[in-house]
């Protein structure tokens, strides 16, 4: 199975004069948002930002409304989604699907219905 993931990214425009503030907790991200939008004059997008910084993009998210509800930073939104895997795509990936796997259980004499979920265990589970 897939699930959609929506990222949520901001484009960060400076605001010359603003006066920076920022928490213990967000102080580095916070520091580092404003350094680089100083230096570029924008992070064209926040995803990218964090995770080559090693951080939760939420979290660097949280960080950049935090900023824009100071008036430090103005921002605008750009959408995007992605297909993740879940743990129940992963073991499909890793042994094929259910019924590919019975599939293989299955000799090219035939099997009895009974006889194949004795052998099969777990894939008959529902």
């Amino acid at each position: 199975g897939l699930y959609t993931a929506g990222f949520v990214s901001f484009h960060l425009l400076n605001m010359a004069g603003a006066a920076a503030e920022a928490s213990v907790d967000t102080e580095v991200i916070e520091s580092l948002i404003l350094k680089t939008v100083d230096t570029t004059g924008s992070i064209a997008n926040t995803q990218e930002f964090a995770s080559s910084n090693g951080w939760d993009h939420l979290v660097v998210g949280g960080c950049v409304k935090s900023l824009e509800s100071r008036n430090i930073l103005a921002t605008t939104v750009q959408e995007s989604a992605a297909w993740l895997v879940t743990e129940e795509g992963r073991k499909v990936i890793e042994a094929g699907s259910p019924e590919m796997r019975v599939f293989r259980m299955v000799p090219s004499d035939g099997i009895l219905v009974k006889d194949l979920q004795a052998v099969g265990g777990d894939i008959f589970r529902v």
